[in-house]
């Protein structure tokens, strides 16, 4: 496009350079506002699942006595309570001693045949 009158070539040259700028600045704060939302999105995704962790590891304690057969009590055991699958796929791993008196409790909803496997269990149970 050529332009006799200079004026009018240097107000269409900065009129141009204004509307690039303007549109660098819209293109600009849309990637902001797209990464400010996706860090926001990020850390909320990773504090539910250190929650969710933590609710799976907390391991409920509680007790075992046993009687004998006039009905006293002969032996009494502190328990780790392992109800979901993450504490009981876990159970005793990587623990590096288990006092005495001292377990874990498995529980389930049903009567079914279980099997263990003690991978990574450090101790003799």
């Amino acid at each position: 496009m050529k332009f006799d009158d200079p004026k009018k070539a240097a107000r269409k040259s900065r009129r141009t350079t204004l509307i690039d700028l303007v549109i660098i600045l819209v293109i600009l704060s849309g990637m902001s506002l797209f990464y400010k939302l996706n860090v926001n999105r990020a850390r909320a995704m990773q504090e539910k699942m250190q929650e969710t962790v933590q609710q799976n590891t907390d391991l409920i304690q509680g007790r075992v006595v046993f009687f004998d057969s006039s009905n006293r009590k002969k032996l009494e055991i502190m328990v780790e309570i392992a109800e979901n699958d993450y504490q009981q796929g876990k159970g005793m791993m990587f623990r590096e001693d288990i006092p005495e008196n001292k377990g874990m409790l498995f529980t389930y909803e049903d009567e079914l045949q279980r099997f263990f496997w003690m991978k990574n269990t450090k101790v003799s149970l």
